[in-house]
Parts: C-alpha cells; structure tokens; sequence
C-alpha cells in the first residue's frame, strides 16, 4: 500500500513513500582540484621596441554526485510482465497494461567528473615612434578542453527492452521479450520519449545481453545485472579556441598642434580575431550503431540532425563533430578634442567620437560610433554625455551551440485553468486537438487537465542563421567634488538603452503561450513543439518534445537613474571610505 504522507501541492508531499527531496548519497560541496601555472618575461631593447609574453594553463577537475537519474513519467507495462503484481493483475488486463512513473534511485550515484584545462599565451612588441607616438602589436591565442564523464548514462533503448519482461515458457524464467523474439518491435513505451530514435541501437536482439527489468517492487528492485545492462559511462569533450592579433597607434598631437585646451588624442588601429568551437559527444547521446555495424547513425536523441550542417559524422572515431568558426576584420579610431581648458566657466570643454568598422563571416559588415562630451564650468563640477549606436555580432556560443538533450516543463496553456487567460488561447487549443485527430476536441479541451507529472524532453542549442543586435544608447549625467569637502564625492547619470533584434533563447513558457495566443494559428512557435495524439493513454495531448534555440526575438528597453555617494576620510593613521549607491529605474 503506498502512503501518502502529507500532501502539499499537486505534485509535492513530505513523508510517506515518495522519492525523498535530499539524501546522504548527495554531494552538498563537489570535489575541485586546481592547478595554476603563469610565465611572464619582457626585454626592452629601447625605448622604440619592448617585447613581451604572457602564457598561461590552468587545469580544473571536479566530481560531483547525485543519487537521482532523472524522473521517467508513465511508463508502460505490458499485461504479460510476470512482475505484476497478482493485485494489480486484473487492472492490467482490463487496461492493457500500466503506466508506471518512476525516480529511478536504483540506476547508481550519477558521478559526473569534469576535466578542464585553459591555455593562453598573449605576446608582443610595443614601444615609441616618437615622444608623443607609442605602437603595440599584440597576438593572442586561447584554448580551453573540457571533457566531462557521466558513470551511468541510460541506454535507452535498452531500458525499455528490459521493462519489457515476459516468461520463457521453456524456463518458466522472467526473460526480455526481444530476447526471445528478436523481431518484436522496440517497446511502445518509447511513445514517452519520441526523441528516441525506433529501433535498439546499442544492442543486437537475441544476442542474450537483455536483463530484465522489476520496477514494481520499491525503490532499488532493480538488479544489479540490468543496471548494468542498462547503463554505461559516457564522455562528452569541448573545445573552444580564439585568435586575436591587434595593432595600434596611440598618441597626441603635442609636438606639433594643440587646441585651446590642449593636444589632439587619437588611437587607430585595426584588429583580426577567429573563434573556433567543437564538440565531440559520445556515441550514447548520438545514437550510432553498435561497434562493427555500418558507419552512419541509427537515430538521435536530439532531434534530426540533417537540419544542422555544422553536425558532421566523423566514420573513422564513430563520432559526430559539433561546431563551427567565425572571423573577423575590424578597423578602429577614436579621438579626443580638448577645446578649452583653464577659462572662465570652462574649466574644461573636451568632445570626442569613435567609430570601428566590423566584417564578419557570419552577418557581414557593421558600423558602431560614438560622440561624448564633458564640460566643467567650475572645478568643483563637471558635466558629461555621451550617444552612441552599437551593434553586438553574435558569439560563438550563441551561433554554434550543438543542440543538445534538454528537458521542460513549462505550464500547458491549454489547461482548463489557463486556457480563458487571453482571448485567442481556448479557439487555437481546439484547432491543435483537431489536428492530432483528438475525438470532440471542443469537449476534450474543456474538460482538459494537464496530464504530466514531470518534465519532458527537447533540445537547446545555438542558431548559425543569427543576425547582430543594434543598440541606440546615451547617457547624460555630472560629477561634483567640492573642494570645501576634502574626499567626497558624488555622481548621478540618466541612461537609456534600446536594443533591436536582440539575441535570447525565448523560455519554453513563452514559446508555447505565444503559440496560442497568436492571432495567426499554427505559427512559427507551434513549429518548436509536439503534443501526444489520441492513442496516448493517461498523456493524451500532453507535451512530449519541445525545440528552445537562440533567435533575434525582439526589443529591449531600460533607462534609469545611477547614482553614487563617496566620501573617503583619515582619522589619525586609518583610512575610510563610505559609499552609498543608489539607482532609479523608469522602465
């Protein structure tokens, strides 16, 4: 008899026989090594030239352990499974099996051993042209590994043939069904997790591998043999690399021009920079076909990888690559013009702009500037702002971000507590019952409750079809430092920043509200996500896969108020220093 214990919410309990929230086999605090290693050198050959380097490795491992592997939500149990128990016999028959959801505690600890290891070497040569003119051209190269082990990654295949148990009718024995029909089609339990590529892939039918399963007996009735048939360690490695090579002009205008308030500052300059990334998952994750069968996959977990080039199957490791790179050229400049300097009520009057021109491979060329401007009528006060258009390309990680397994659990809209929460939501609900072929789909929606327990699967990973977000942003603000207050000092500046096509993974939450929200249904959101059909049980028209990726989704917005207070004072032979930071934000 199961116990309820106290029941706190429609999934939550305290005591009784559900699984527990935290256990002994958990690691509050992982494991970490560190190692840290620098090399620094420089040699002045004169003040025209200065060579130097700067290398860098560290290596960080961890482990860290957690006794849950994952939650698995109705699972299907056959009729025919002899490990029914004789009260629940009947139930099964009438019902064509049970479903079963279930924390599997019995599957092993869940050790995950991180490796990660960091190279950087920076060096250079920089030094003066003349008195008022310095050079530096700098290279740099950066690298960083990571290789992460899981002990006991699930086979899944292999999970839902040992669940799927009958008895050898020569033996009397609890056998897996596809060990005595090598023919028998992959379990239906798989209807769960339509990520799951058909067919056993990790295993050849009949060869005698299969162990059977007993989930119906407790936490831990399962054996030692099926775990291990089930399990297996897995390694997935990361690569990440960056080249930079800048060179720049950096001086003044002293020696031969000076405004008012002093003399021309400029820089210019120009920059190369590539970025390579690269992942290498392990063949669990990927679905390949046992060692010895033809190269190629069998199938995936994470979705159909024909609609990601940057996916390439590599024959001769049984491996598929992940990534991708980008470069690109940049020129720079920037000015400062000191107009006046030491006058009455200009104490200071400097305006300056910058701009750099970007051409990268991925969204082609970009313009970002900037003008600025400070003017101090008094010493004790200065006035400053700023307006600038940026552009942000998008990195490598937001680009080339393999798509990987992921799970959601986003609130169904179309619940009958959710679905009168905005005025198209209820008629598009009935549309997408309609589509999956759902009997009397206006009455099903109705009385419709979200049937999932838990979360369910997906992917995340990068977009390579990212375009560059733009920004619009100025500043304006001033700096007060009375000189009849010795260390204090206060500021304040109003910002505003606007930002189009921004980059974001848009939440789960609000890819499948905007589905049914929209006017126009099914639209591009209902595209990221899949529904169970009628044929589903106890999980009709629950969610069952769900696609969350980078996109340029939309505008952000924010100004506001900055504000600081700092007044620094000795007392005897201590310093202190007070600071109050405030900030107002109007959107």
């Amino acid at each position: 008899i199961f116990r309820d214990g106290v029941i706190a919410s429609s999934q939550n309990q305290f005591g009784g026989d559900g699984a527990v929230e935290r256990t002994n086999d958990t690691s509050l605090v992982p494991e970490n090594e560190r190692f840290y290693a620098n090399f620094r050198a420089s040699y002045e050959f004169s003040p025209a030239a200065e060579a130097f380097v700067d290398a860098k490795y560290a290596r960080n491992n961890s482990l860290s352990r957690n006794n849950y592997n994952t939650f698995y939500d109705s699972l299907l149990i056959f009729p025919d499974n002899p490990f029914i128990p004789a009260v629940l016999q009947a139930d099964a028959d009438e019902g064509g099996g049970l479903r079963v959801s279930r924390d599997f505690l019995d599957l092993g600890p869940g050790i995950s051993e991180a490796k990660r290891d960091t190279y950087r070497i920076v060096g250079g040569l920089r030094g003066e042209i003349a008195s008022n003119l310095r050079y530096e051209l700098v290279g740099n190269y950066g690298r960083t590994d990571t290789k992460v082990t899981d002990s006991n990654s699930v086979r899944y295949d292999r999970l839902f043939a040992a669940l799927d148990v009958v008895r050898d009718p020569a033996t009397g024995q609890a056998v897996c069904r596809s060990t005595l029909d090598p023919t028998a089609p992959p379990h239906p339990g798989s209807e769960i997790f339509p990520v799951i590529a058909p067919g056993f892939f990790t295993f050849t039918p009949g060869d005698g591998q299969c162990r059977p399963a007993n989930i119906l007996s407790g936490q831990n009735s399962l054996s030692q043999e099926a775990v291990d048939f089930i399990t297996t360690p897995t390694t997935d490695r990361v690569r990440l690399e960056q080249t930079v090579i800048t060179g720049l002009l950096e001086g003044n205008t002293g020696g031969f021009f000076n405004l008012p308030g002093g003399a021309v500052g400029f820089v210019v300059g120009g920059e190369y920079r590539k970025e390579k990334s690269r992942t290498r998952f392990n063949d669990l994750l990927l679905g390949l076909l046992p060692e010895g069968s033809p190269a190629g996959p069998a199938g995936t977990f994470i979705g159909d990888i024909s609609d990601n080039q940057s996916l390439l199957f590599d024959a001769q490791t049984r491996t598929f690559n992940a990534g991708g790179s980008f470069d690109v050229v940049e020129a720079f400049g920037e000015i400062s013009l000191p107009i006046l300097a030491d006058t009455p009520f200009f104490e200071e009057l400097t305006v300056g702009a910058a701009g750099r021109y970007a051409d990268y491979s991925t969204v082609g060329g970009a313009f970002t500037w900037n003008v600025n401007g400070i003017w101090a009528p008094i010493e004790d006060i200065r006035f400053r702002a700023s307006y600038s258009k940026a552009i942000r390309a998008p990195n490598i990680s937001e680009l080339f971000d393999p798509q990987q397994g992921a799970t959601f659990r986003p609130a169904d809209p179309c619940d009958e507590d959710n679905q009168n929460a905005t005025p198209n939501r209820l008629q598009n609900c009935i549309a997408a019952a309609t589509a999956l072929g759902i009997p009397n789909p206006a009455q099903f929606i109705a009385n419709y409750s979200d049937p999932l327990t838990a979360r369910f699967s997906g992917t995340s990973g990068g977009n390579p079809d990212l375009q560059e977000e733009t920004a619009t942003t100025w500043t304006v603000g001033g700096v007060i430092q009375p000189r009849f207050v010795p260390g204090l000092t206060l500021t304040a500046d109003y910002y505003s920043i606007r930002i189009e096509d921004a980059i974001a993974a848009v939440s789960a939450q609000d890819i499948v509200n905007t589905c049914y929200d929209n006017t126009t249904f099914p639209n591009q959101f209902c595209a990221l996500f899949s529904r169970n059909g009628p044929s589903s049980g106890p999980t009709t028209f629950g969610f069952n896969f769900l696609r969350q990726t980078q996109i340029n989704f939309g505008r952000i917005e924010t100004s506001g108020i900055d504000a600081t207070i700092n007044y620094g004072f000795n007392l005897g032979s201590n310093n202190f220093n007070l600071n109050l930071v405030a900030n107002w934000t109007e959107k």
